[in-house]
C-alpha cells in the first residue's frame, strides 16, 4: 500500500503497517510511547502500589528505548534485543497492577510487543500504543476525557504523518523528525517534560534519560550504538533501580563519549566572570532554558516541514547548534553549586553559548549587507520562508539567554539589536508574519 495520502485514520495506518517491514510499526510504537512519557515524568515522586514513581518512569524509559533500537539496529543483534524487550515486558508486568498504575507504562509495555512479534501483530500493537498514547495525553492534561478530543486528533494525525513521511526516508530517518511539528494542544504536556528536566537530581540519576528524551523531541537521537548497549543493560541492574542502571550507563558513555565531549572549543572572551546569579536560581532558569531550546527546535521544524530543506539557510546554521548548547548549560547547572570546581565547567558552557549566539549575530549582519540579486531565487526564498517561521521569536529567546547569563554589550541592547536585524530582513526579503515577539 504505497498510497500515502489514504492513510487517513488509524485503521487504515494499521492495514498499511501489515504491508510494510516490523521495524516500521516498531518506529510508530516508539514515537508513540516518546510522546506520552512526560505523562510518567510528571508522577516520578508519586506511588502506584508496589512499584514508585521512579521505577515506574524508568520502566517507561526502558520500553520505549528498546522499542526505538528494535527499530534501527542491525539484524545480528536482534535477537538479543527481542530478549531485553521480552524482559522489559515480563518483569515490569509483575511489578505493577495495571489499575493504579500510570496509562503511560502500558503504552511503554504496549510497544515492546512490536518487537517480538511478526507483521500483522506488530502492526496490532503500534496502532494500539498509538491510540493508547493520544488517550493518556488527553487524560493527564484535561482530566475529563470529552475534553481533550482535539488533542486526541492531532496526537493521532501526528501518527499518521510520521508513516506518510515513510515515502521520503525508511524507519531510521523517521526519528530524524521532530517528535511533534507545533506546540499546538500540548503546551501542558511539555509542562510535564520541562518540569522533570529541571527537577533536583544532584546524583546525575536522570541525566542520561535527559539527554534521550531531549534529542528524540528535536529529530536528532543520541548515537544509535550507544542506546543499544543501554538496552541490553543485564536485567538485575535494571531490578536495583534508577541509580544503579545510571552508574551502568555512565560506565557505557565513557567508552563512547557524551554529547558534550564533541564540543571542544572555549570561547574565553564571552565566558561570565561568575554563575552564581544562575546557580541561585538554577531551577527556574534550567526550566527556561529547556523550553527556549524547544522553541528555536519547533522553528527549524516549521522552516523544514515547509520547504523541505535538509539544512537551515547559511547565515542561520548556527543556530542549529543551539539547542544542545542550551540543554548542556541546563544539563550542568542542575549539578552545580557555588565554588566548586563544576562551576568551572558550567562558566565554560555559558561561554560556548554565548560565542554560538555572537556567532549568529555575525551572521545575519553579513546577510543584512548582502543584495538580494547576490543571492539565487532558491536562497531568497529559504531566507524569506525562515524568517516567516518564526525568526522574531528566536530574537528574543536568544536576549533571554544573554539576560541569564550576562554580557558586556548589555542584554536589552542585544536583545534590540537582534529584534532590528530579524525586522529588517524580514522587510528585505519580502516575508509575512503575524507571528508575536514571545518576551
Amino acid at each position: 500500500m504505497d498510497d500515502f495520502d489514504k492513510i487517513e485514520d488509524m485503521d487504515q495506518l494499521e492495514s498499511w503497517l501489515q504491508t510494510q517491514d516490523p521495524r516500521m510499526s516498531r518506529a510508530i510504537a516508539a514515537r508513540a510511547s516518546l510522546r506520552s512519557l512526560p505523562v510518567a515524568m510528571a508522577e516520578v515522586d508519586n506511588n502506584f502500589g508496589s512499584l514508585n514513581g521512579q521505577g515506574l518512569l524508568l520502566s517507561c524509559f526502558r520500553a520505549t528505548l528498546i522499542t526505538g533500537v528494535a527499530s534501527t539496529c542491525r539484524t545480528p543483534v536482534m535477537k538479543k534485543v527481542n530478549s531485553a524487550a521480552f524482559s522489559a515486558a515480563i518483569t515490569t508486568g509483575y511489578r505493577f497492577d495495571p489499575a493504579h498504575s500510570s496509562v503511560a507504562l502500558s503504552v511503554a509495555i504496549s510497544a515492546t510487543t512490536t518487537t517480538t512479534s511478526d507483521s500483522a501483530h506488530s502492526a496490532d500493537s503500534a496502532v494500539r500504543s498509538a491510540v493508547n498514547s493520544a488517550n493518556a495525553i488527553a487524560l493527564a492534561v484535561y482530566s475529563v476525557s470529552n475534553l481533550g478530543t482535539p488533542l486526541i486528533n492531532f496526537t493521532n494525525s501526528v501518527v499518521r504523518a510520521d508513516a506518510r513521511a515513510r515515502q521520503n526516508g525508511n524507519h531510521v530517518e523517521m526519528f530524524k523528525r521532530p517528535l511533534w511539528p507545533s506546540t499546538d494542544h500540548i503546551g501542558p504536556l511539555l509542562g510535564y517534560w520541562e518540569g522533570f528536566a529541571a527537577h533536583p537530581d544532584p546524583d546525575e540519576t536522570w541525566a542520561f534519560w535527559r539527554d534521550w528524551y531531549q534529542s528524540m523531541l528535536e529529530g536528532k537521537p543520541l548515537d544509535w550504538d550507544l542506546q543499544l548497549q543501554v538496552a541490553l543493560i543485564k536485567d538485575a541492574v535494571w531490578e536495583e533501580g534508577a541509580e544503579a542502571v545510571a552508574r551502568e550507563i555512565k560506565s557505557i558513555r565513557g567508552i563512547f563519549g557524551s554529547a558534550d565531549a564533541q564540543i571542544q572549543d572555549r570561547f574565553p572572551v564571552y565566558e561570565p566572570k561568575s554563575v552564581h546569579h544562575l546557580i541561585e536560581n538554577k531551577v527556574v532558569i534550567s526550566a527556561n532554558l529547556n523550553s527556549c531550546s524547544f522553541q528555536i527546535s519547533q522553528a527549524i521544524a516549521g522552516f523544514r516541514k515547509e520547504t523541505l530543506e535538509n539544512r537551515l539557510p547559511d547565515r542561520f546554521l548556527p543556530l542549529e547548534d543551539i539547542p544542545a548548547l542550551m540543554q548542556s548549560v541546563a544539563g550542568s547547572l542542575q549539578k552545580t553549586s557555588v565554588n566548586t570546581a563544576s562551576e568551572h565547567f558550567l562558566i565554560e558552557k555559558v561561554g560556548r553559548l554565548k560565542g554560538k549566539v555572537a556567532e549568529l549575530e555575525e551572521q545575519l549582519e553579513l546577510l543584512k549587507r548582502t543584495k538580494p540579486d547576490e543571492l539565487s531565487e532558491r536562497e531568497r526564498k529559504n531566507y524569506s520562508a525562515f524568517l516567516r517561521n518564526g525568526f522574531l521569536a528566536v530574537c528574543s529567546v536568544t536576549g533571554i539567554l544573554y539576560m541569564l547569563s550576562g554580557d558586556e554589550i548589555g542584554p536589552e541592547k542585544r536583545e534590540e539589536n537582534l529584534i532590528h536585524l530579524g525586522e529588517f530582513l524580514m522587510s528585505k526579503f519580502g516575508a509575512e508574519t503575524n507571528a508575536p515577539i514571545d518576551l
